[in-house]
This record gives C-alpha cells, sequence and structure tokens, in this order.
C-alpha cells in the first residue's frame, strides 16, 4: 500500500535493521529463490515473429522498438495462474544496445516461480542461443524502499553478451503464482497502448468455462474474441503497428491516456467488500492492549470528537510509518496489538489500529479503500479487488462522517478543521456497503494569507526595511509543519532569503524568522524581517529612482502549459486559495495609480486592488487567488489563458521618482541628445567610410595571389555565405553567383559576361542549376542537385521574396531569405570540393573588412527590427496597443494616458527615443510632447474633445511627407500634432478627431 506522508528517508540502516529482524520468520531459514530454464509450456501458442518492413524511427525511444509483445495467461482449477510474456525487440542504435542487453525481470519468491523459456539473438535471420551461457543475477532491490515500504520482490538481471545493432532480441519466460491474499479471485488490465511503438502485440487467456468473467473497455473500442476448447474459453486480442501515444506534460495523474481492457472475477463493488471484510476483520477483536491504551487515552468529560483526535494523534504520533508488505501482507493488515507494540506500521496496519481503538472507546469507524493518484478513475473501473493502493478511516461521530488518514502527520488537533485530500470515491469495508462513495471536497480547509510590508520612509537611495507575515491554515498549516521539522528554522528562511533574492539580490535578514503554532486551531504563522538595500534601483539613463513590488506568491499560479496544442487536460494546483496583500510606507505624498480588477472563472477566482491613503501618506497592494478545479479541459484551454492573461496584466506595481536636483518640470528624462540630432550625418559617413575601406582592402586582396591549388566552383562555408549575405542584405550572393560563373567562364573558355550574369541573377538561376546538373552527372554519372521542379519553386520563391522588400514592416526581414535559395548550389560546391578542406577554408576566411560589415549590418539590422517591433520610433503612426510597455508607463507617468488600452493612435518621429517627442490620441482627448532644445525639459500639451474648437489640416502630398494638424484650443494656445503621410494613417487620425469632437459637443 502507499505511503501517504511527507518525509525523507534518513534513517537507512536502522529502518534496514528493523526490517530484516521483523521480516525474519519470511526469510530466515527459507530456500534462496531460484529461477528455472525449460522449454515454454504446451499451452503456450507460438505466433511467428514478422520482420518489419518500416521502422518508425520518429516515434522510438531508447533505441528499441518492439517488434512482437505476447502475454498470454492459463488459469485452472487447483493449479497455479500461470502468466507468460515473449518480447521481440529490435535494437535500433546505441542507446538500444545498452538498454536491451540487460533484461530485468521482477518476481516475488513468497509465492511466484520464475521460468525462462528462451534468450535469442536473432541475427541475419539466424537465432543464436544465449539462454545456457546466461547466468540469472538475483537482487533483492526493494524499488519502494525510500518510501519505507519492503515488499519482498527479487529482481533477475539478465546480461546478454555480444548484442549488436541491428540485432533483434528475443526472450520468454513464465511467471507461476499469484498473491494468496486474492483467494484465487482473478484480476487483470489488457493494455492497448503504449508511449512507444509496437509492431505486433498478441494476447491470450486460457480461461475455466464454469467461471464468470467480467470485461470492461477504457479507452479503446478494440474487443477480445472467444474460442471453446474443451471445458476452458479462449479469448484473444492481436494488434498491428500499432502506434506511441504520447502522454502530455502537465496532465493530471487520474487521466487515462492508455487504452485498457479490464478483467475482473468480481462482479460488483460489495464483492470487493465480502473479500476485505475478513482481511480487516481484526480491527473488531477484542485486544486487552488496545483496551488499555484506550483507556489512558480517554479522560472525564472527553467529547467523542476529542476521543477521535485522542485516538488519531496516537497512532499518528507514536506509531512510525513502515511497511513490510511481504506476502499476504501486502493487503492484509496486521493486528492492533502487534502494531502497537512494535511501533510501526503501513497504511492499512495504522488505519486498523485507529478503528480499533475508537472500537474500544465506544466509536464507531471503518477502514476504507482509496487510490490517492487514480482518483476520479475508480468510478469508471469494473469493481476489482486490486483498485485501490491506500487505506484509511471514516468515522461516525454525532452524526457526521470524518475521513481521517493515520499516515498523516502534523495535522493539529481541531477535528473540524483537519485536511483530508479528495480521493474522489472511496471504498467503505463495512457489512452492507454494496458501493463506491463520493468523498468530500475539503479545498476550503486549505488557505494562505501573506501579509508583507514596505517601510520607505527614508526615501529614494535608503533601504528599504520588509515585513513578512505568512499565515497558513489547514492543509497549508500541515505542510508548513511538515517542512519546519525535516529542515529546520534556520534551512527554511535560507530558502526563502535565496528566493527573495531573485527579486532583491542585497536582501538580509533583521532578525531569525518567528515562528508560531496553534495546534489546536491548525494554524501556523511566521514572521520575517529583512533589510533590503538596494529596493530603490536607479535608472541613470531616465534619471529616476524605481521601485518594484511583485506577486511573486500569487503569480506561481496563474500558470499556463508548456503544450498548448493537446488532447488531454492540463493540471492545476489544488485546492489553493492564497490571499497576498503589500501595504508600502511612503516619504511623501505620490500619485499611485488605483484600480480594482477580478477574474473568475470555472477554473480559478483572482482579485486585485490598489488603493492609497494620503492621510497615512500609503497605499496598499491586494490580491487573491482561488483554485476552482484541478484541471483544465482541452476545449477550455484558450478560455482559461485569456483568464491567466486578464489577471496576469494586474500583478506587479512599480514607483518611480526623479533624482534629486532635476529643474522642475522636467519629468525624467536626459538632455538634448546630439547623436539622435545628427544620426543621419553620422550614418553617411560611417558607409561612406565603410565602403571605401571595403573596397580599398579588396582591391589589394585581389593582388594577392590566390589559392596554389584551386578547386571547382567556387565554394565557401555556409556560416560565411549567410553572415555576409545577410550582413550586405543580399550582395554577397551575388557576388558568390558571380563567382560561380567566373569559374565556368574560365573553364570552358567561354566569352561570356558573369557580372551582368550576376546583376541579372533571376534569369541566370535555373541555367546555373543545368550547368551544376551536368558537371555533376559527368563525376558521378546521376545528378545529387534537387530535380527541374524543386529548382523552379526555388526560383519562384526568389523572385518573391526579392519583391517583399517594396513593402513594409516584417516583409523587409522577410526578404533577406532569398539567400536560402541558393543553398542547393553552395552544397554542391562544398560537397564536389570536400577533399579539398584547404581550399574552402581559405575562400571562407573573414578579413577585416567582413567583421566590420557584419558588425555594422548587424548594428542596423537591429536597428530596423526595433522600429518594426516599435521598440523604438518607426516615424509611423501605430496603434497604441502596438506600443511597447515601457513607453506606456513613460506616458501615464506624464499624466498623457492612464493604460495602454485607452490610447488610440501614435505617432513619433524621433530618432533614438519615445521620449523625446511624441503625440496621440485617445478616446478622450488629445495630447502632443516634445523636449525642449536648450534646457532638456519636457514640454507638455493636452487638450480634451470637448475643449477643441476646431482642427486645421494640411495633408503630406507623398510618402515621406509629415501631416501638420494644426489643435484650436478654446481657451489657450493653438499646438501642432503630427502624422507620416502615405499609409492613410494620417487621415484615419483626422477623422478620429474629428468623431470625437462631435460627440464631446453634443454632449455639452
Amino acid at each position: 500500500m502507499k505511503k501517504n506522508i511527507p518525509g525523507r528517508f534518513a534513517r537507512t540502516v536502522m529502518v534496514w535493521l528493523l526490517f530484516l529482524i521483523s521480516a525474519a520468520g519470511h526469510t530466515m531459514g527459507a530456500d534462496t529463490p531460484h529461477v528455472d530454464k525449460t522449454p515454454a509450456p504446451q499451452w503456450v501458442h507460438r505466433y511467428e515473429i514478422v520482420p518489419a518492413t518500416r521502422i518508425p524511427l520518429e516515434e522510438i525511444q531508447d533505441g528499441e522498438y518492439f517488434l512482437h509483445v505476447d502475454r498470454q495467461i492459463r488459469v485452472t482449477t487447483g493449479d497455479p495462474v500461470a502468466y507468460f510474456y515473449r518480447f521481440a525487440v529490435l535494437i535500433v542504435n546505441e542507446t538500444g544496445l545498452e538498454r536491451a542487453s540487460q533484461i530485468s525481470i521482477t518476481f516475488n519468491p513468497d509465492y511466484q516461480q520464475l521460468a525462462l523459456h528462451s534468450l535469442n539473438i536473432v541475427r541475419d535471420g539466424t537465432a543464436i542461443s544465449r539462454l545456457d551461457e546466461t547466468s540469472p543475477q538475483l537482487l533483492r532491490r526493494e524499488e519502494r524502499m525510500d518510501s519505507l515500504i519492503y515488499d519482498g520482490r527479487y529482481t533477475t538481471n539478465l546480461i546478454v553478451q555480444d548484442v549488436r545493432v541491428g540485432d533483434i532480441l528475443e526472450y520468454a519466460y513464465t511467471i507461476s503464482g499469484d498473491n494468496p491474499i486474492y483467494d484465487n479471485i482473478f484480476s487483470y488490465q489488457i493494455r492497448t497502448s503504449w508511449s512507444v511503438p509496437v509492431k505486433q502485440f498478441d494476447f491470450r487467456l486460457h480461461w475455466p468455462r464454469d467461471r464468470q468473467l467480467h470485461e470492461k473497455r477504457l479507452n479503446t473500442t478494440l474487443n477480445l474474441h472467444s474460442d471453446t476448447e474443451g471445458d476452458y474459453l479462449t479469448y484473444g486480442l492481436s494488434q498491428w503497428d500499432v502506434n506511441a501515444v504520447y502522454r502530455h506534460s502537465q496532465t493530471p495523474s487520474w487521466y487515462r491516456t492508455y487504452g485498457v481492457i479490464q478483467l475482473s472475477e468480481t462482479r460488483q463493488w460489495s464483492d470487493v467488500v465480502q473479500w476485505a471484510l475478513p482481511l480487516y476483520a481484526v480491527a473488531y477483536e477484542s485486544q486487552p492492549v488496545i483496551d488499555r491504551i484506550a483507556g489512558s487515552l480517554v479522560t472525564p468529560g472527553m467529547s467523542n470528537k476529542q476521543k477521535v483526535l485522542a485516538a488519531l494523534n496516537y497512532i499518528q504520533k507514536e506509531i512510525r510509518y513502515l511497511g513490510i508488505e511481504i506476502g499476504v501482507n501486502s493487503h492484509k493488515p496486521r493486528a492492533p496489538e502487534d502494531t502497537v507494540e512494535k511501533r510501526y506500521g503501513d497504511c492499512k496496519d495504522k488505519s486498523v489500529a485507529v478503528v480499533s481503538l475508537l472500537k474500544s472507546m465506544g466509536i464507531s469507524a471503518h477502514p476504507v479503500l482509496v487510490h490517492t493518484y487514480d482518483t476520479r478513475n475508480i468510478k469508471d473501473l469494473h469493481p476489482t479487488i486490486n483498485a485501490f493502493n491506500h487505506v484509511i478511516v471514516r468515522v461516525d461521530v454525532d452524526g457526521e462522517h470524518y475521513w481521517l488518514d493515520p499516515t498523516r502527520v502534523y495535522q493539529g488537533a481541531d477535528l473540524d478543521h483537519m485536511f483530508q485530500p479528495d480521493y474522489g470515491y472511496a471504498l467503505v469495508i463495512a457489512p452492507g456497503e454494496n458501493d463506491l462513495t463520493p468523498m468530500p471536497d475539503n479545498a476550503h480547509l486549505a488557505k494562505t494569507k501573506v501579509e508583507e510590508t514596505f517601510d520607505l520612509s527614508d526615501g529614494p537611495g535608503h533601504p528599504a526595511y520588509y515585513t513578512i507575515i505568512s499565515r497558513y491554515n489547514g492543509l497549508d498549516a500541515e505542510d508548513r509543519r511538515s517542512q519546519i521539522a525535516e529542515d529546520g528554522a534556520q534551512q527554511i528562511q535560507n530558502s526563502y532569503m535565496d528566493f527573495y533574492r531573485k527579486y532583491y539580490p542585497k536582501l538580509e535578514a533583521r532578525m531569525p524568522m518567528e515562528i508560531n503554532d496553534r495546534i489546536d486551531a491548525n494554524e501556523l504563522w511566521t514572521i520575517e524581517k529583512y533589510i533590503v538595500e538596494d529596493f530603490w534601483q536607479a535608472d541613470e539613463r531616465a534619471s529616476e529612482w524605481t521601485a518594484s513590488f511583485y506577486t511573486n506568491i500569487i503569480d506561481s499560479y496563474l500558470s499556463k502549459p508548456s503544450q498548448r496544442q493537446r488532447s488531454e487536460p492540463f493540471r492545476l494546483s489544488h485546492p489553493v486559495n492564497v490571499h497576498q496583500r503589500i501595504d508600502v510606507r511612503l516619504p511623501e505624498p505620490w500619485n499611485i495609480s488605483e484600480f480594482d480588477a477580478s477574474v473568475k472563472n470555472t477554473h480559478f477566482a483572482f482579485s486585485a486592488k490598489v488603493a492609497y491613503d494620503p492621510d497615512a501618506t500609503s497605499f496598499f497592494m491586494d490580491y487573491h487567488y482561488q483554485s476552482l478545479a484541478e484541471a483544465v479541459l482541452p476545449e477550455e484551454l484558450d478560455d482559461y489563458m485569456k483568464s491567466v492573461d486578464n489577471a496576469s496584466e494586474h500583478l506587479d506595481y512599480e514607483l518611480y521618482t526623479p533624482f534629486e536636483g532635476v529643474p522642475a518640470g522636467v519629468e525624467d528624462d536626459e538632455k538634448p541628445n546630439w547623436f539622435a540630432e545628427n544620426a543621419d550625418i553620422l550614418l553617411i559617413v560611417v558607409l561612406v567610410v565603410l565602403g571605401l575601406y571595403a573596397i580599398v582592402e579588396w582591391l589589394v586582396d585581389t593582388k594577392r595571389p590566390g589559392f596554389p591549388e584551386p578547386g571547382d566552383f567556387y565554394p565557401v562555408s555556409t556560416g560565411k555565405y549567410v553572415i555576409l549575405s545577410i550582413a550586405t542584405m543580399g550582395i554577397y550572393s551575388l557576388y558568390w553567383f558571380y563567382r560561380q560563373w567566373k569559374y565556368i567562364k574560365q573553364r570552358d573558355d567561354s566569352p561570356m559576361l558573369p557580372f551582368w550574369r550576376a546583376f541579372f541573377l533571376p534569369f541566370w538561376f535555373y541555367s546555373l542549376f543545368r550547368e551544376m546538373r551536368a558537371d555533376s552527372e559527368k563525376r558521378m554519372g546521376k545528378s545529387i542537385l534537387p530535380d527541374g521542379v524543386w529548382m523552379v519553386l526555388l526560383l519562384i520563391v526568389y523572385i518573391a521574396t526579392n519583391l517583399m522588400d517594396r513593402l513594409d514592416g516584417i516583409f523587409v526581414f522577410i526578404s533577406t531569405l532569398n539567400l536560402l535559395c541558393l543553398l542547393p548550389f553552395l552544397n554542391y560546391t562544398q560537397y564536389i570540393n570536400r577533399t579539398r578542406q584547404e581550399f574552402i577554408s581559405f575562400n571562407s576566411r573573414f578579413r577585416p573588412r567582413h567583421y566590420l560589415l557584419s558588425v555594422f549590418a548587424g548594428l542596423i539590422l537591429a536597428y530596423s527590427l526595433s522600429t518594426t517591433l516599435n521598440w523604438m520610433p518607426s516615424g509611423e503612426v501605430v496603434k497604441g496597443a502596438q506600443l511597447p510597455e515601457w513607453n506606456i508607463k513613460f506616458m501615464q507617468r506624464n499624466g498623457l494616458v492612464q493604460n495602454e488600452k485607452e490610447l488610440l493612435y501614435f505617432y513619433s518621429d524621433a530618432f533614438w527615443s519615445y521620449k523625446d517627442d511624441g503625440n496621440g490620441i485617445t478616446d478622450s482627448k488629445i495630447f502632443s510632447y516634445w523636449r525642449d532644445e536648450i534646457t532638456g525639459g519636457l514640454n507638455v500639451r493636452t487638450a480634451e474633445y470637448k475643449d477643441i474648437s476646431d482642427i486645421e489640416v494640411d495633408y503630406g502630398a507623398e510618402e515621406g511627407d509629415t501631416t501638420v494638424i494644426t489643435v484650436q484650443h478654446r481657451t489657450e494656445s493653438d499646438f501642432y500634432l503630427y502624422a507620416a503621410a502615405g499609409s492613410g494613417m494620417d487621415r484615419r487620425i483626422v477623422q478620429e478627431i474629428r468623431n470625437r469632437m462631435g460627440i464631446r459637443q453634443v454632449q455639452r
């Protein structure tokens, strides 16, 4: 059974000694497990392994392709159940070689016998037996030891010698016997799909005709076929070319990805209850030791709830978790007396002990079977005895049901506020129970509230005093107690500080973390006090201080799936109920942007509020997140992510204030930028100087001797070709094209003119292809270039991408992709010169001009990309939603807009920064700002539409001109708006202004 408590396995040696002593009756004096080598049983049907005509390399994992998976079961009266397995695995690569050459088979010698039948390597159609020369190595690995569970299983390792890539490894074995605890009740699940591809899958079951067998399909439409063989029925299933089924990341554990056919001898859940009742009858037997303990726990005047807590706390705290689940003890609990005397037990042992104690106290309680991760699927299963992996207790107190888990610890002392995970459905082991019982949802018993205080009274440039009070209730309190008990308070505070330093690098503790625990209310709270030396960040360029506040607790729950296109649910953290409040004490009155927002859907509820208190010179940020579901279905994902985006818009917060000494009226910007004002001249000068240098260096290079033993055509490295083609906006591609024709001219002594063939590249593109194709056929007897159709398509793409440079925006960058159309030619020149690497290296050298061109072009491309993405002014009218966040914040700080949704259109003809000038329109007003050339101060003009008497427009005549809009204010002087002409956006701005002027005037 599953261990269901937090904890680490830190006492391995002591536990092993305890295990050896406790398991002595099972192991001491017993025969050492052995493995037989026998022919396959006669009842096994022999399937032929069909070679693969196609290997699905794109689906294969770990270098193995399963050609055949064969599973056969024989159930007879009086004999142990026999499970026959046969595998044929094609080793595809070196990874598969490592994995397949070591075979591991697990069995439990307490009630099972393992027999090996074959171990063959099939190489070039010939089977080579390795069975006789391979010695099985038996290991008692106890793979669940880290969970403090010991089940007595052994692993048989077979190390196969002389295995090679391309071999087929075929092996077969039979495991006979079932756990006697099942009382010969049969249950089995047939997998019909896997995470890897399978060429052939076969299943057969020999079943007595006089025993009823129930079947249920889950995630599959496949049916078993049946035949009669005397007193037996033979059920069978065969599949061919089974594709791999991939499970998405972040999928809930309960979601069933793979197909299953369930076989069970039990008909209904009441049959499972009847099977389990004798196992748990020991809980209700009279036990003097239990009665004595119960008597010591009960005091006069105790209520029934207090008695339940006393019994539960005793088992949780005094009986440590350890599962000796060997043989029938995998499902059969030990006697309560044995558990309390030895002071250890697993989930069923501890649950039975609690039931027994409560019985002695006169309180009704029953063991309950649950599954800890297959929670939602239990109700879809056919009733079966192995559908569960954990045991808890249901107690009936004063007419209420309480679900308790004796393996949990640090739960507090309040029965009504004690959290129990919702495992979906449970099977209560009590007479008269005949169906699953839905478990209650205790999500309301998980709650965290974090109150943060930033004392900024000393002002910008000084440290911030940071206090955090975290309050945990219910499940969250239990988790925190467990973490403190395991790691210690100091280690936890260190980990907290490491987390906070991601946001505030110079954070230091002012005092050790204070921990307060109210066990009776199941509430725990901690107090942390820090000093943050670098809380205020100086932005020298903007001449301002910035203070940042982070909703790092809430933010972690507003998550999105890493795989957006999915057919499976996306797992959410649940239950979660987190309240984060941030109080900020300011050094002086401040202009705070207040808001109150909320987002709610079927998956979570979110609220955010920012409010300012002028009397206290402080403001607060209040955030709340509560999960409402544990998963998002695929069809709900788009709406969920939109809700996450809406909520995320309100996360985090920043304050800004100018440096001291900035003249009044200057918000936060720099003095006039000489570079920006003279950028055009500088650019021309740099281009001329760079061009002259490149020409001179190239002329010098042409007079140097070439490579002493040149190869064929003009090969260069792909890196040089791509970098220089992009750096020169395609000119290098023309040069490279020219060099190919120059080689052909010299080779054929032709009167052609290579320069003009490069200049008119599209007209000679296909001709170069024919030249290289003929060269390839002459060298190798065939053409290794793409066929003519592909080359025609590449030519069309080349022409199309060249035409795109006439378009604006991102198409300018797409036009550079035409260099890729020449890659087939480039690859061919590299291939035929592959034995002349020195020649390719000589041609691929980077000269100083190449480095200068690359750096300069990189800067130009970065600038062009920045303007295209509106990170820098583009000289075009843009929509407000297209502006970067930092520019919106700049306008917010200057009172021009409230948020990015308010801004309709914006224009700036500044070269370097939006902070130099700009104008725009919102739904309520027009604004314009520009920097004073002498003082560097920011001049701002605004006008609401109701205050505008008229506008005059002087449209630009053609693209590149500027449209000037004169705004005539009713009470103040006129000012101007500017917009780029040619795109039509200037006329749209004018129309929007006139429309809004009309609306406002009517409203007046």
